[in-house]
């Protein structure tokens, strides 16, 4: 195959003179004077004189020796297997047929010196190298200076020198393997002869050379460093700059790349393959291509089950950097193998071996140019160390069986599909996606079926097309290909239902032709994905789960998608609401649930017979502090923004279900809600859970967002103690506490993965709470406190304020701060205060029995021993510790009806009571009342005569007083002045004749 080489590079340089044919494809015959290759001579053997030495430029300046005696010898198998000229350093040498003029130079040698005097190596005109004992030097003249570089006696390297063509002054670099120096050099030489080995008739060359390589130009680095590391490759030396790591085997190197001072952008060499337009090469960037030199027969057995046949010879990829893409063009000569139509690239990521796994065909058409019979594959993704090689391709490959997609024995080319290849699952076979699997275009004929196994990715390079009612049941369907855009067409006439889809493909994914379905995930991070072509794309929720966009690049979508969220059951009250597609309107959601007031399907509810219009969809003007009605179904559903739509199916109960809204979901990140002092209702506009982290990038953004609870008819509170992920389509309030104009940051990265169907995730309480609720309705509301070393008792940026439920006959409780008078559902106390007598505001909706609950009291022991709330109304004080439920009667209104009493010291909460009833309720009938430090029992008993006989137990289970005794009737108090000597916490026993009743109380 050598022979083949050299005739097939002699009419390339005929044909293609200025292409980059030089060494490791840098240069041609315009810019080279003398390229001399020991490897490359013909018709001698080992031992034989050399009358001439052939020049491989392209300008015929061959090196001649017409004396017999003058004459090197060709030896074979000197360095890494190839042969070396041996000049004898008495009278060996070789004259150029063309002395050598060029001013700018760059020289390349490898070769070896064995004598310590000085001898010479090549003399140009301008030019001159001599060996010396262990260095190289360059002679220049006015002063007469030799400037040296080290180089190793006896020892094969690769040299290489460069300078401008200055008569003097000019920068003079030599590389010897990876050293070097610079120098500023003096005058060039005057010489009338270019020579190989000799200078003056004096000063031989004793040592061996092979290869010269002579520019007429000084190269650019880039170029520089790729002919050291082609030579380096070669004859398996250091480069200047090592690029290429795998010329053990794949030793004929050739690359393209960049630095500062210029870039090599195409090269050839001596191969039948030409690289070029590198896609983002930038300074330190290169791409080199060794091959192994195998030849251009062809392998019908080391091949993948989709190609009939390749060629023997494989290159190997060395990326440095970030080079990118590529362009490969193959020139066929007379070793044409297939149809132009038939070839293909095959690509082996793992060990070289094209028949046993990790080959793949790149999807990439091919063209085909008949002048220069030549194949180019362009944009070509090699990874770096990936092998590659020109191949025939077998066709189609077609299911003959039912059976696994990694089984060999469902497929006709008894093989498992790879990447590129072409797939058809024929009628009546279904094939399981078992593993992750790979194809190119895939189709699925009417009549067969694909399905998944479990949560395998089914990876494509290519088209799907659809033709049979199949359903992507689990798994996920990836487009992962780089030289065109893929599409998945639905030709079945029914609806296609997808699973996971994933495309990372830079040109794009087509949805075409018939109804598509998500129910999984689905995320584009290039490329983008158009459904523009297809009847309909559905990204569905059901009660059980719902389908997400996990993060994906910006504008990813084009076209209309329904994008459903569905509501579960719950009682008939409002909901925060949002969008997350462009181009929705009220009209989308007025469709799938009653809506009032908005002029649309199910027209208007009144107050009564004739009475005012109840508008049930609302938005928040953030300026003016207020609800403003929506009146229309063709407001648009601003993505960002938040809307309180009214659910119901009746007067109490709204039966959930799926609702919907059509247009282009929202993706990249976005700022589309602006917020100012004050509440704000903001929504999230992605069709994913977010988290709220994720938007709090700004100083001002609170840590603590509000969702209204259908259930509780209240707004649920999240801070750092609990903040979920925020659902799809789900509103939210945020509270800003500084004016002015401001944007709230929704990131892809926020993006939280779930397909959770629940709007509203149950809240895990860590704070102490205060409960309210009613026996009127089913509403609840919670005041919230927490015990913060940096708190202060005035408001501040720990405190959350309270939000006035759109449901009137909701109940609320709400605490106020030092020197306030507004309401703080989240009140954060500083400990340090050893007392603290904290305001309650209770609003009753209506008139009615209330209860006051207190959850998670143990938060307040690490801070206070002794809890009480005191009722300003009846001046009765509750022992929370005792008792954490309190009853009482209200009127509908709002009232400070209460004070929350904390302190160290049970005296100190009594001072703060002052003259109030401390009262534990031992049941319904029974309360235990202290008065001015004098117990009492009150007692509401029915009026047939009572024994009542009271015991006092200690913690341990021990009576610590005589039983106290009395007969009573009806209701009354009895004083026990016998409690009077106890402090601490007691058992108390009730002894009546209809029971015994044992309770826990405080003394």
């Amino acid at each position: 195959m050598k022979n083949f080489s050299i005739l097939f590079f002699s009419f390339l340089f005929a044909n293609l003179s200025f292409a980059q044919t030089g060494p490791g494809g840098v240069g041609n015959s315009s810019n080279m004077d003398a390229w001399m290759d020991a490897a490359r001579v013909t018709g001698l053997t080992n031992n034989d004189p050399m009358s001439s030495w052939s020049d491989f430029s392209g300008n015929s300046n061959t090196a001649i020796q017409a004396i017999t005696a003058n004459q090197p010898i060709f030896l074979t198998n000197q360095i890494n297997g190839l042969p070396a000229i041996n000049f004898d350093g008495v009278d060996d040498f070789f004259d150029f047929s063309t002395n050598i003029t060029a001013g700018p130079i760059t020289i390349f040698t490898v070769h070896l010196s064995t004598r310590i005097s000085l001898g010479s190596i090549l003399s140009t005109e301008k030019h001159i190298l001599w060996t010396e004992n262990n260095r190289v030097s360059s002679l220049y003249v006015s002063p007469t200076t030799r400037y040296k570089i080290a180089k190793v006696n006896n020892a094969f390297s690769v040299f290489s020198l460069q300078t401008d063509g200055s008569v003097s002054g000019s920068s003079l670099d030599l590389f010897d393997g990876n050293t070097s120096s610079n120098f500023t050099r003096t005058s060039l030489s005057s010489r009338a002869t270019s020579v190989i080995g000799n200078y003056n008739n004096t000063l031989y060359l004793q040592g061996q050379m092979a290869e010269i390589i002579i520019f007429n130009e000084e190269l650019v680095s880039a170029k520089r460093k790729i002919v050291s590391n082609y030579l380096a490759a070669k004859y398996d030396m250091t480069a200047e700059q090592n690029l290429y790591a795998y010329q053990t085997n794949h030793n004929q190197v050739m690359g393209v790349g960049q630095e500062a001072d210029g870039s090599q952008t195409v090269a050839r060499g001596l191969d039948s393959l030409e690289i070029s337009n590198p896609s983002s090469l930038g300074n330190g960037d290169y791409i080199l291509v060794g091959n192994d030199g195998a030849g251009f027969g062809t392998d019908a057995i080391n091949i993948p089950g989709s190609v009939l046949q390749r060629w023997n010879q494989v290159w190997r990829v060395d990326k440095t950097g970030t080079p990118g893409n590529i362009d490969l063009e193959f020139f066929l000569g007379t070793n044409n193998f297939a149809a132009p139509s038939a070839y293909v690239l095959l690509v082996e990521n793992v060990d070289g071996n094209f028949g046993n796994g990790g080959t793949f065909l790149d999807p990439s058409t091919p063209s085909y140019d008949a002048v220069n019979n030549s194949i180019t594959f362009s944009n070509i993704n090699l990874v770096d160390g990936s092998y590659f090689t020109l191949a025939e391709t077998s066709g189609d490959i077609t299911a003959t069986a039912n059976g696994n997609w990694s089984s060999t024995g469902t497929w006709s080319c008894g093989c498992i599909p790879g990447i590129g290849d072409l797939v058809i699952i024929e009628s009546p076979f279904n094939v399981i996606v078992d593993v992750n699997s790979s194809a190119g275009n895939l189709t699925i004929e009417n009549g067969a079926s694909l399905t998944f196994s479990g949560n395998d990715t089914l990876f494509t390079d290519g088209n799907v097309i659809v033709q049979a009612s199949t359903a992507f049941n689990s798994g996920t369907v990836a487009a992962i290909g780089t030289a065109s855009n893929q599409s998945l067409t639905n030709s079945s006439g029914l609806p296609i239902a997808l699973n996971n889809l994933f495309s990372s493909n830079p040109n794009g994914l087509d949805i075409i032709t018939g109804d598509w379905s998500l129910s999984g995930s689905l995320q584009i991070t290039a490329g983008g994905m158009d459904v523009s072509g297809a009847n309909s794309f559905t990204l569905t929720s059901d009660a059980t789960s719902t389908s997400q966009i996990l993060p994906s690049m910006s504008n990813a979508f084009t076209g209309n998608f329904t994008v459903q969220r569905y509501i579960s059951p719950r009682n008939a009250n409002y909901a925060n609401l949002s969008s997350p597609v462009q181009s929705a309107t009220i009209a989308d959601w007025d469709d799938d649930i009653y809506m009032s007031g908005v002029s649309g399907l199910n027209g208007n509810a009144t107050f009564g017979p004739g009475g005012p219009i109840y508008y049930s969809v609302y938005s928040y003007n953030r300026l003016l502090d207020k609800h403003d009605t929506i009146t229309s179904t063709a407001t648009a559903l601003v993505p960002g923004k938040g809307f309180e739509v009214w659910l119901a199916d009746n007067a109490t109960t709204f039966n959930g279900r799926t609702i919907d809204v059509v247009g282009t979901p929202n993706s990249g990140n976005s700022t589309t809600a602006l917020v100012n002092q004050g509440w704000n209702l903001v929504g999230n506009p992605y069709h994913s859970f977010i988290e709220y982290d994720s938007i709090r990038t700004s100083a001002w953004v609170p840590n603590n967002y509000y969702i209204f609870n259908t259930d509780a008819g209240s707004y649920s509170f999240f801070d750092e103690t609990n903040k979920p992920p925020i659902a799809p389509s789900q509103g939210f309030w945020i509270f800003k506490i500084s004016g002015g104009t401001k944007a709230v940051d929704f990131k892809e990265s926020g993006k939280a993965n779930s397909t959770s169907s629940a709007f509203l995730r149950r809240k895990k309480i860590k704070n102490f709470e205060l409960k309210i609720s009613n026996n009127q309705n089913l509403f609840t509301h919670k005041a919230a406190f927490n015990f913060d070393l940096n708190s202060t008792n005035g408001i501040d940026e720990k405190d959350a304020y309270y939000l006035v439920s759109p449901e009137k006959k909701a109940p609320a409780i709400y605490s106020k701060a030092l020197n306030s008078e507004e309401g703080l559902i989240l009140n954060s106390i500083n400990p340090f205060d050893e007392i603290q007598k904290i305001p309650i505001d209770v609003y009753a909706g209506e008139d009615g029995i209330f209860s006051i609950q207190a959850e998670n009291i143990e938060e307040v022991y690490g801070n206070y021993s002794c809890v009480y709330l005191k009722d300003n109304t009846t001046g009765n004080a509750i022992d929370l510790s005792v008792d954490p439920e309190y009853t009482f009667f209200a009127n509908e209104g709002t009232t400070q009806r209460f004070n929350l009493i904390l302190s160290n010291e049970f005296n100190s909460c009594q001072d703060l009571i002052k003259n109030g009833n401390l009262v534990q309720k031992l049941e319904h009938n029974l309360d235990l009342r202290n008065t001015f430090g004098t117990w009492n029992l009150d007692y509401t008993l029915d009026e047939n005569l009572n024994q009542i006989e009271i015991r006092v137990y200690n913690m341990n289970g021990q009576l610590v007083l005589s039983p106290i005794s009395f007969t009573t009737s009806g209701g009354g108090s009895r004083v026990l002045n016998e409690l009077n000597q106890l402090e601490g916490i007691y058992l108390i026993q009730i002894n009546t004749k209809d029971g015994v009743l044992n309770k826990k109380i405080k003394l």
